[in-house]
């Protein structure tokens, strides 16, 4: 297995002004037997750098580049550096990063932006994993990290992260007494992939099993998960009685958060009464008061945004449907967990 870890250094923090100024990189074999590292530096599109500035009420450091302005502008445009950026993704079977969801924004936006072909590739993010392990106990940020690991290294040199970021794993994978190849095996790590419709991130089935078991899903995981459910299921569900035929319903999302099995199982009741639930509240034509997630400010915003739509209260709706038992959807939710996860990102 050829490894590619990569770090982008960009002169704004911007995704979509061709911002990218230096491209470092590392070769290695799946071992982490170091070949090849390189910091590819280029001149950016922007007139002016805009670094982060150090901020004590944020209590974030502020960026200071490995070379200067003159240095970068010295330098040939991204087109210069993209053919030796391309055969390097092209030869690695796997590319390495870390919080590479940024990387991969500079990267493509650098491609669009000059109009070349993007890079497709598939990835693993070193921040997922530590985190996946370890939490916060070492710290969330690269540099935090490196330094609580005794990893020395240059912060925002390219090169230098790249390798850092390789460094990190090396660890890890010490710790767990395991190759590459067993790791992702172990753990079900499922690679993040680029290509020119987008990118999904990696994801760790171990890691989503564990966060479903101890209740730690975030808004975003719940409310995908409800969503896959009325899509999956839901919407092939054939009606055994007409009492909501017709009816388009929605309520607040803090109740599928808070009651995930009730909300699905109360849905699961209003399709098989011929009714349907509309998952962007924008068409429904009937508003499902729960009390204790609607105040009377809420329901008159929507009364004034939505004058044709009706209203009720749970109760009533749950006596139009009939009565239902609260199922378990436990063995759906890893499933549907792993799926919203997967869900590709668009490219800007």
């Amino acid at each position: 297995m050829k490894l590619l870890s990569f770090d982008i250094e960009s002169c704004t923090g911007s995704h979509n002004d061709a911002s990218l100024c230096s491209f470092g990189y590392v070769t290695a074999d799946e071992f982490l037997n170091i070949k090849e590292q390189e910091d590819l530096l280029c001149n950016p599109k922007p007139a002016h750098f805009r670094l982060r500035p150090y901020s004590k009420k944020r209590q974030t450091e502020g960026i200071t580049l490995a070379y200067s302005e003159k240095v970068f502008r010295r330098q040939p445009k991204f087109p210069g550096i993209y053919p030796i950026v391309k055969g390097l993704f092209d030869e690695a079977d796997v590319a390495v990063g870390f919080s590479i969801e940024n990387d991969v924004q500079f990267l493509n936006n650098a491609c669009v932006e000059y109009g070349l072909p993007p890079v497709s590739y598939k990835f693993l993010d070193v921040r997922q994993i530590v985190e996946l392990l370890y939490g916060t106990k070492y710290g969330c940020g690269l540099k935090t990290i490196a330094e609580n690991l005794e990893i020395a290294g240059d912060s925002h040199r390219s090169d230098e992260d790249a390798r850092v970021t390789l460094e990190i794993l090396r660890f890890v994978l010490k710790d767990q007494s395991m190759t590459l190849s067993e790791f992702v095996s172990e753990y079900g790590i499922k690679f993040g992939q680029v290509n020119a419709e987008g990118y999904s991130n990696m994801i760790s089935e171990r890691g989503l099993k564990a966060q479903l078991d101890e209740g730690h899903l975030t808004r975003r995981q719940k409310n995908g998960v409800f969503e896959e459910y009325v899509k999956r299921v839901c919407r092939n569900l054939v009606p055994v009685s007409d009492k909501m035929k017709g009816q388009r319903i929605s309520f607040s999302d803090k109740f599928v958060r808070d009651c995930p099995d009730e909300a699905r199982s109360f849905v699961k009741a209003v399709y098989l009464s011929g009714g349907k639930f509309d998952l962007s509240g924008e068409r429904a034509n009937l508003y499902v008061r729960v009390s204790s997630y609607d105040d009377s400010e809420k329901i008159q915003k929507l009364k004034t945004d939505y004058p044709k739509m009706k209203f009720c209260t749970y109760g009533e709706a749950k006596k139009e449907v009939g009565p239902f038992e609260t199922e378990d959807f436990s063995s759906f939710d890893l499933k549907a967990l792993v799926r919203v996860a997967s869900r590709p990102n668009r490219l800007k």
